[in-house]
């Protein structure tokens, strides 16, 4: 039930979505009778709305809402130059229509947009590493990468005035430390430019393979991050590095809201499944609201074709109904138990 719910939920956000990718397509919407269309599983006073996705030129597909709440899909096609509309109720036809539809209202460009906003989050932590390239700067490697011992003791001399001393005070350990320093933080660099290249592949082909395959990416990263914190120079001559912890949760909300929009266009079948439950939960209602409303017809001998204009009708005839059938009982119980008038007593 958890889950046809937050189903139904997001097909109510979607439809808002929805306008703005339809603004365009409205000069050509085809005019529907969704009335007629819901009218068996729809009850009385209940409004309906539909929401409509261009496929092709000749076919439409309408999400149909029931007080605000989608209840099915109308397949619209035109036939001899007329449209032809009629609810789908097969199961997997509703899910063939439910990946049609999404991909018509533009979910895939809403997932791109969550991609983008992962991305960002990415060059932004790059572009946080300031304390790390400040370290490399101070210790002659920004300039001068070493590959190694003496092009990365070569480097520090160059450098500014503290790395020599330094560097004759400790000896070989120390430049193997900025060596090591050096390398660690191109690695995060080779990392984060990893995720970026397959970024462009992602977007460009967007999908759940793409972007699952974008996500393998980031565990490189944070792994990369965690062994820069670790370094002997982090802390004691450089500045520690500060990455934000919070970017990885961050981004993993955008892959997943980015999957919402990406899962019906791929298989519609949890949808499909949400709209057909509800569809049936409303034709059962709307068969006992039938029943209740032949039974009163009867009782009021109205006949079965008689309908009620609405429900506050129906409430109106019945309470008149049982008033007049109560006032005639209250008149013939009266008249029943009239009290009898006594004869007048004559003396003998």
């Amino acid at each position: 039930m958890k889950t046809t719910t937050g189903v139904l939920l997001a097909l109510i956000l979607l439809a808002s979505v929805h306008a703005l990718y339809a603004a365009d397509d409205n000069a050509d919407v085809p005019v529907i009778d969704t009335n007629a269309l819901t009218s068996s599983f729809r009850l009385l006073n209940e409004s309906v709305a539909a929401s409509p996705a261009k496929i092709t030129p000749e076919r439409w597909i309408f999400l149909l809402y029931v007080n605000g709440t989608p209840v099915a899909m109308a397949d619209v096609r035109q036939n001899g130059g007329q449209w032809q509309a009629n609810v789908i109720q097969t199961q997997t036809e509703l899910a063939s229509a439910v990946r049609l539809y999404h991909a018509s209202i533009g979910n895939l460009g809403m997932a791109r947009k969550e991609l983008e906003a992962a991305q960002i989050l990415v060059l932004e932590y790059n572009t946080s590493r300031t304390r790390e390239r400040d370290c490399l700067d101070a210790l002659g490697l920004a300039l001068r990468p070493c590959k190694d011992y003496d092009s990365c003791l070569k480097s520090c001399f160059m450098s500014v005035e503290f790395c020599q001393p330094l560097a004759q005070a400790n000896g070989k350990e120390f430049i193997n430390e900025i060596s090591d320093y050096q390398n660690k933080s191109m690695a995060l660099t080779q990392a984060i430019a990893k995720t970026t290249q397959v970024y462009e592949m992602a977007w460009a082909q967007v999908g759940s393979a793409t972007l699952a395959n974008y996500n393998s990416t980031l565990p490189a990263i944070w792994s990369d991050s965690a062994v820069m914190l670790s370094q002997p120079l982090s802390g004691p001559l450089c500045q520690k590095p500060f990455y934000d912890s919070a970017t990885n949760p961050k981004i993993q909300a955008h892959l997943a809201k980015a999957l919402d929009w990406i899962e019906p266009v791929e298989d519609g079948t949890k949808e499909a499944q949400s709209l057909m439950e509800e569809m049936g939960r409303r034709k059962v209602l709307k068969a006992a609201e039938t029943a209740q409303k032949n039974s009163l017809s009867n009782v009021l001998g109205l006949g079965s074709d008689f309908v009620f204009p609405n429900s506050d009708v129906a409430i109106l005839a019945v309470a008149g109904f049982c008033v007049a059938i109560g006032l005639i009982g209250f008149f013939v119980w009266k008249r029943n138990n009239k009290p009898k008038a006594e004869k007048p007593q004559t003396k003998g």
